[in-house]
């Protein structure tokens, strides 16, 4: 009774989501006594969580629903960060493909875009500072720090859960800011420049950038998920140069591509001097086709018509603009390069010279990046964005190769060619 036939209940699981609810049992008893000191949970951290490959999954808040930032996290309606039939979550995800025994830390924003994250139709490189502002009002400018766990057996390893801490931004940057901050009796006999350094300082620009070059914490909280390239792109050069980072070119092949009203090629109008006749003629009966939707002859009875039409049309105009259509498309991603844990240089930039500093902060893909800030190099060196370009094919016909194939025959120097390409010629 109460049996479905098409139902099958898979033993595996269960027995693993058994052994998982048994294994991580005491996690939750060490969360609790963590919770009950008074100096073991700092302010600022409000969620601890843990995730089984099974499925199985723990989580503990250290701070009530009136006073927690990150209220969206983990509840029911957070599709993106709970097990569910068809996905692992984003945090489980991402944990999976960083080193076992290093935390990962990002933003969990959902327009954000590196090489591991979920792409989302809009193509966003970063987040809008007006995003971020309606972010901070709902409460949701918080940051996740997640790990992975690993079992090995004779020497071959697997990945059988991961943890994390779900924290808020304003924790993480005082605790950085702390950190970055040389006490005030620091020997500066041997220093060249500012001593004691300082973050709160006017005179240098500290952000912490995660390895896709995405800011996580800057002095100016508008930088925050932006990509650095945009906010420094003197920088950001530099850094590309020096092979700190890594330019990696992806492609969409599903994306959707703004249909532009000029011509798909700058040359066609080039073939034949009708093109621009036709050029005119389409723009006066355009022009002469909305005039008539402006100008309705009722109107000259009904003078109330010309506000209803004029309306019409400016709304038909928005909406001509947003065509749609499939297309494929490229993207510039930026990838940190580990092998180089610390480098420092300096940018010429005309009358001036901008020094800066970056270091790798240890077991974590965040990184440390101090800049003079007294130096602008805007005018010349541009922002490195992450816009991107559609990808043009070029589509030949059996007419058109047949034809270059005459062509190529027909050539006098054909043959040399032929030879030095295929690197076989004889006198």
């Amino acid at each position: 009774m109460g049996k479905e036939p098409e139902l099958e209940c898979d033993e595996d699981l269960l027995r693993q989501t058994l052994f998982d609810a048994v294994v991580t049992a005491p996690m939750e008893a060490y969360w609790t006594a963590i919770m009950l000191n008074a100096s073991g949970i700092d302010d600022g951290v409000e969620t601890a969580f843990l995730g089984t490959r099974s499925g199985l999954m723990r989580l503990i808040r250290f701070v009530g629903p009136e006073k927690r930032v990150g209220k969206k996290f983990l509840s029911e309606a957070d599709k993106e960060n709970i097990f569910t039939l068809d996905h692992f979550p984003l945090w489980y995800r991402r944990a999976a493909e960083y080193p076992a025994g290093k935390f990962l830390y990002y933003l969990p924003k959902e327009d954000t875009r590196d090489v591991f994250r979920d792409y989302e139709s809009d193509y966003s490189a970063s987040i809008r500072p007006e995003d971020l502002e309606q972010e901070d009002e709902d409460g949701e400018m918080i940051v996740i720090a997640t790990s992975a766990v690993t079992v090995t057996v004779d020497k071959k390893v697997a990945i059988a859960g991961a943890v994390g801490v779900q924290m808020t931004l304003e924790m993480l940057e005082n605790r950085v800011w702390s950190i970055a901050t040389q006490p005030n009796d620091t020997d500066c006999s041997g220093v060249e420049g500012l001593c004691p350094l300082s973050c709160s300082m006017n005179e240098v620009n500290c952000y912490v950038t995660d390895s896709n070059a995405f800011v996580i914490i800057s002095k100016d909280r508008s930088d925050v998920g932006r990509f650095f390239g945009e906010v420094d792109g003197s920088v950001m050069a530099q850094l590309l140069r020096m092979g700190m980072f890594k330019r990696v070119s992806l492609y969409d092949y599903q994306a959707m591509c703004k249909v532009g009203t000029h011509s798909a090629s700058s040359a066609r109008p080039l073939l034949s001097p009708f093109y621009g006749v036709l050029g005119v003629l389409k723009w006066f009966l355009s022009n002469f086709m909305l005039f008539l939707l402006d100008f309705n002859f009722c109107g000259l009875w009904h003078s109330d018509q010309f506000v209803d039409a004029g309306t019409f049309h400016a709304t038909n105009k928005k909406k001509s603009g947003d065509i749609l259509q499939p297309c494929d498309t490229e993207y510039p991603s930026f990838v940190y390069e580990p092998s180089i844990k610390e480098t420092n240089s300096v940018i010429k930039c005309g009358r001036c010279q901008k020094v800066f500093v970056i270091q790798q902060i240890p077991d974590s893909n965040l990184l440390m990046v101090v800049v003079q800030a007294d130096c602008d190099c805007s005018r010349q060196y541009g922002p490195i964005t992450m816009n991107p370009k559609e990808v043009k094919y070029i589509l030949y016909t059996m007419e058109l190769l047949e034809d270059l194939e005459k062509a190529n025959k027909s050539r006098p120097h054909s043959f040399q060619w032929e030879c030095y390409a295929s690197k076989n010629c004889q006198n």
